[in-house]
């Protein structure tokens, strides 16, 4: 092979560079390997660039329909979105290209078995056989809780865009092998990713003008906000009025319940008879 066809092809991502902090600028260099007798193909692309820009240019440089084309890095098939970093592709790696199987979906639907790759966060791909005119989210859950040890009650499967449900078999889905599901484990990532209660402010004024702000969710007891307020002025709780949106607020109420909103104010006011 000639020194000018290893030349890798530049795929040039500086437009987005105000949108880049400096290791998404990192650059890596990939090679595409098509029909034999063919010279392999190099790109130098972003880690953070979608793949398809590679696959894009590839078939342009070598005339070839898109649409035909199959893509596979570490056997399975390249998805639109992947990137480099996604991927954990480090320099040289390959990427194979070949014409898309002549037999389309129909000949694939005589093949009992297909072979899916099941990528989870920060894992590697698992691959696995499964029947493809059987109910899929069976089979994952199964093999999710027989080998790969994991609760499958927290555990969502998503393949191209679509969350697999109980109806859903791999030849309705028109499954290859070296297709790739996506797997969530919601358990696993509770460290990472958790649903917020949100907050906000309330402020209580004393007739003096004395202000006092206390952080609460929608749910907070207006009990605690009073005690909180009675034990910081050191002033019996049984000498106090709290008034909120014009009317006296009691123990038991709730922010939610009151509908107060992050800035409001409740006004204290002092009972001497305890009232």
């Amino acid at each position: 092979m000639d020194r000018a066809s290893r030349t890798p092809i530049a795929i040039d991502d500086e437009d987005e560079d105000y949108l880049m902090s400096n290791e998404d600028k990192m650059k890596i260099t990939v090679k595409v390997i098509g029909l034999e007798g063919e010279n392999d193909t190099f790109f130098k692309i972003g880690i953070h660039l979608p793949l398809q820009w590679v696959m894009v240019k590839y078939c342009d440089i070598k005339k070839v329909d898109y649409e035909s084309t199959r893509f596979e890095f570490n056997g399975s098939r390249l998805r639109h979105m992947d990137t480099p970093y996604l991927l954990r592709m480090v320099h040289n790696d390959s990427i194979y290209a070949s014409p898309a199987s002549e037999s389309g979906i129909n000949g694939n639907s005589a093949v009992p078995y297909v072979a899916l790759c099941i990528r989870m966060y920060k894992k590697r791909g698992i691959f696995h056989r499964v029947r493809r005119h059987a109910l899929l989210l069976p089979q994952l859950v199964q093999y999710f809780s027989d080998v790969a040890h994991q609760d499958h009650s927290s555990i969502s499967f998503v393949y191209n865009g679509l969350r697999i449900s109980q109806n859903h078999t791999a030849d309705k889905l028109s499954m290859e092998d070296g297709d790739v599901i996506d797997g969530f484990n919601f358990h696993t990532m509770s460290s990472s990713l958790r649903i917020t209660t949100p907050r906000f402010t309330l402020k209580l004024r004393s007739p003096t003008g004395h202000e006092c702000y206390f952080s609460v969710t929608p749910g907070t007891y207006l009990g605690r906000l009073m005690d909180k307020y009675s034990e910081l002025e050191g002033i019996p709780f049984d000498h106090l009025r709290f008034i909120g949106h014009g009317r006296q607020l009691t123990f038991e109420m709730t922010v939610e319940e009151v509908q107060l909103k992050d800035g409001d104010t409740i006004d204290v006011i002092l009972s001497h008879r305890g009232s």
